[in-house]
């Protein structure tokens, strides 16, 4: 059922709890755009670390930075580092962006799994109390 424009809901309700799946683009755009963001820094810092080349120790620093601030989007690329007392070569410090978790986590954006004990609540209703509490 659309409950608004670009926001589609679809019911499904058991004994105790009502589950509501929510689709919006608005929202799916704007998880792209900001994981986009966050792999282009998080692939810019990588390749500024391949050209400097430093020792494994402040590799291994500077990838912890770099991961905590690329957050989950991290986990979309596999890095190998060079083994402990090897050295930092282009061969042994190589990255890659794992497509097929981007793909899938590009198709999962916008969508929302909710549930509620509330019984008698319009969709539209339950989308708007969704987007009130991620807005405090």
């Amino acid at each position: 059922k659309q409950v608004r424009d670009g926001v589609e809901v679809k019911l499904s309700q058991d004994a105790q709890e009502l589950w509501v799946l929510a689709r919006s683009t608005g929202r799916q755009e704007k998880e792209v755009a900001i994981r986009r963001r966050k792999l282009r820094r998080f692939f810019k810092g990588l390749l500024a670390l391949r050209r400097s080349l430093p020792n494994r120790d402040q590799l291994l620093q500077r990838i912890g930075v770099l991961r905590h601030e690329a957050g989950r989007a991290a986990g979309l690329v596999a890095i190998e580092i060079p083994k402990a007392r090897e050295p930092v070569t282009m061969e042994t410090f190589r990255y890659r962006l794992r497509t097929e978790k981007f793909k899938e986590a590009e198709r999962l954006d916008g969508h929302y799994l909710l549930r509620t004990s509330l019984k008698a609540e319009n969709p539209e209703v339950l989308w708007q109390r969704y987007t009130q509490l991620t807005n405090i």
